[in-house]
């Protein structure tokens, strides 16, 4: 494996789940009974998330498994990191 690319994928999954913190939408109430808030998105965060997104799928081959599993909650990169696991699964 290229250790440039391991550390480019890492660093690329590292954005990518801050991105997906900060892209998540919450509500909450400050106190009980106050309110409900809603967290403001950025549509600069949510298209950087979408690019890093694509990118990050391009390389999941250099992510650890349990990177792997913490995606395969994510609609987007789910099914390819199930794919991931399943053929290094096949390979041991």
């Amino acid at each position: 494996m290229d250790i440039n690319s391991v550390k480019k994928y890492q660093a690329l999954f590292k954005r990518y789940k801050e991105l997906l913190r900060k892209t998540s939408i919450r509500a909450y109430e400050a106190m009980p009974g106050d309110k409900i808030n809603v967290q403001n998105v950025s549509s600069e965060d949510l298209e950087e998330k979408i690019k890093v997104e694509a990118e990050l799928s391009e390389g999941l081959i250099f992510l650890s498994d349990n990177q792997l599993i913490d995606l395969t909650g994510d609609l987007g990169l789910s099914k390819k990191a199930e794919d991931v696991l399943t053929k290094r699964k096949e390979i041991q």
